[in-house]
């Protein structure tokens, strides 16, 4: 249990170290909150998602960044004809460009997360619990200076029972809308 604490308190002051880098704190979009709906176009519909974000490292030019997300997201998962209903909390890092003229942002994405899952026969707090994990990329496009319309698409891997649900991985599109500040 130290290590894990001794690990987590070293992650902290890297990113709070990386985040001290920004040179320019005024124009820069730094966090984010995201409300979206997204699709598991294999298996069912996820309701809903939404999604805080921070930003860990802008190089001084601008050019690149490395953002941290924690996502939540909810809804039915459908494999072999059996209907879970899914809870998960997911961790995004995203590598991103914003064009110089500020309409777009771009970015690639690696994302893994633990979550809840009930169906007919196991209660959603019963073990074992669900897992994913996967990659991606995204666009936003900006409707106004501080607000995006987004567009992810994932290919993600499913763990629940202790094994790889489905034959493949699962895509995953999502569209939102993102606020920054």
């Amino acid at each position: 249990m130290n290590r894990k604490l001794a690990f987590l308190a070293g992650l902290i002051v890297i990113c709070t170290g990386l985040n001290a880098q920004e040179t320019n704190l005024e124009q820069s979009k730094k966090f984010f909150f995201g409300v979206g709906w997204s699709n598991l176009q294999r298996t069912g519909d996820f309701l809903g998602s939404f999604d805080f974000s921070f930003l860990l490292y802008e190089n001084p030019n601008k050019e690149f960044g490395i953002r941290n997300s924690i996502l939540f997201d909810g809804g039915s998962y459908k494999d072999n004809g059996n209907e879970h209903s899914l809870f998960s909390l997911s961790e995004k890092i995203s590598f991103e460009k914003i064009t110089s003229n500020s309409l777009f942002r771009y970015y690639a994405f690696l994302q893994g997360g633990i979550g809840i899952y009930g169906n007919k026969t196991k209660g959603y707090f019963e073990n074992p619990f669900a897992y994913n994990f996967g990659v991606g990329i995204g666009l936003d496009i900006f409707v106004e200076k501080n607000a995006s319309i987004f567009f992810d698409y994932a290919f993600l891997y499913n763990i629940l029972d202790n094994k790889f649900y489905g034959d493949k991985y699962d895509p995953k599109f999502q569209m939102g809308i993102r606020y920054y500040f």
